[in-house]
């Protein structure tokens, strides 16, 4: 365990304004000289700079009511007013709470413990015997601490408007779909040292966006490199975040919207080991029992290991047809290995015919094995070899699947299978 004095140390190092650094720096070096009274007021000073600072901060980036606070502060400058000046500090803490959230309820109730303690060393007052004021050494610390903790680490934005403007660089077109971009983008604003409940809000809308909204490919992709983005800086937050929303927002979604499900966890893979048993028992059946117009999500449950089980399962059961109707960027081996297992067992040249132009298109994305599999194979079945797509198939397999021609002599493959037959149809 550190000591406290280191702790203070770090404590100083939090502080992002540098004006609230110093006077906190100093708050520091009056606690360790046991001058607790000047602790206190020093980190009151700290607070007051730090919240101006940022109603700049805000003004800057377009917040009118941050805007007439910082040109108050100008005048009140400009103009000398002590008694304004007076005014605008008995007021800070309400405006910091509401309407500019930069504090919640119990925080402002700190923050304002430490106000009512710095009139009490500040101004003249005695307690019943007559001795001044004097505040013990572990209320000056515990000061310096929540000011630092509750406000001076913080950016400006913490509520409601840090999340919409959170919200608003992911929706944009211009946010990254990359994590490591992502992450630099988050981690240079709002998310550099937020709450733990302004992560919590902002992984639990995305979560809600992204499986509940009508959202394209580009804006979930910007949706999940923010989600990753956001494990990877603060992790525990979003854990509690996917913890307490992920299940109940998959619970509100009936069987049809399911495949949105299988998609998200399959990207937010770190997801799956938090939500709920009866939700993962129900993601599980769906992927198992998939309907034909839903086969298309095979493909995001096969890239997760915790899927693919279930969704070879269904793999096993399709059709040519449910394999033909869906786009594949890749088509996987597994569906691969069963559009071969359908085509070795036609039982009608239209069957071949059918499964075989499909194998054709796909033929430069099958393995060697595929193609020995298929040549092999075929040479039994009589409806294959008198299907008028076969020569065509082979030809595609000689031309277009990696590593065929590795293999040797094709003609002498096609002979050793018992399809020379066919030699006469593959270029050299």
């Amino acid at each position: 365990m550190t000591s406290p004095l280191y702790d203070l140390d770090e404590l100083v190092l939090q502080c992002r304004n540098e004006r609230a650094r110093n006077y906190i720096r100093e708050a520091v070096s009056s606690y360790r000289a046991g001058a607790f009274r000047a602790a206190i007021v020093s980190t009151w000073i700290a607070v007051c700079f730090d919240i101006m600072q940022k109603f700049h901060e805000l003004a800057i980036a377009g917040d009118a009511a941050a805007g007439k606070e910082a040109e108050a502060l100008e005048r009140i400058r400009a103009n000398g007013d002590v008694t304004a000046a007076m005014r605008f500090e008995k007021d800070l803490l309400n405006k910091a709470k509401s309407p500019f959230e930069l504090v919640n309820n119990l925080e402002y109730i700190d923050l304002t413990r430490l106000y009512d303690d710095r009139n009490r060393c500040a101004h003249p007052s005695f307690v019943a015997d007559g001795e001044a004021y004097s505040p013990p050494g572990e209320l000056a610390r515990l000061h310096i601490r929540n000011a630092v903790t509750v406000l001076l680490m913080h950016p400006p934005a913490q509520g409601k408007y840090a999340l919409d403007r959170l919200l608003t660089d992911v929706r944009s077109q211009l946010f990254p779909r990359k994590v490591d971009e992502a992450q630099a983008w988050l981690a240079n604003g709002a998310m550099r040292r937020p709450r733990d409940s302004l992560t919590r809000n902002f992984v639990a809308v995305l979560i809600k966006d992204y499986l509940i909204g009508e959202a394209d490919y580009p804006e979930k992709s910007r949706y999940s490199s923010a989600l990753k983005a956001v494990r990877n800086l603060h992790h525990q937050q979003w854990n509690e975040a996917v913890r307490a929303h992920c299940s109940p927002v998959i619970r509100q979604l009936d069987d049809t919207k399911l495949g949105v499900v299988v998609e998200f966890l399959s990207i937010c893979n770190e997801a799956w080991s938090l939500v709920e048993a009866d939700v993962s028992q129900r993601v599980l059946s769906f992927i198992r029992e998939l309907p034909s117009d839903k086969f298309d999500v095979i493909e995001n449950a096969l890239s997760f290991d915790a899927f693919a089980k279930e969704a070879k399962k269904r793999i096993a059961r399709s059709t040519v047809d449910e394999i033909e109707n869906v786009f594949w960027f890749d088509i996987p081996a597994s569906v691969a290995d069963r559009l071969i297992d359908i085509y070795l067992r036609s039982r009608s040249f239209s069957e071949a015919n059918k499964t075989g132009r499909l194998l054709t298109v796909y033929a430069s994305e099958l393995s060697v094995e595929h193609a020995q599999r298929i040549i092999t194979g075929s040479a039994a079945n009589e409806e294959i070899v008198g299907s008028f797509d076969f020569p065509g198939l082979l030809n595609a397999l000689h031309k277009k699947t990696k590593g065929v021609r590795e293999l040797g002599d094709f003609v002498t493959l096609l002979n050793d299978s018992g399809l020379g037959g066919f030699a006469d149809d593959i270029p050299p």
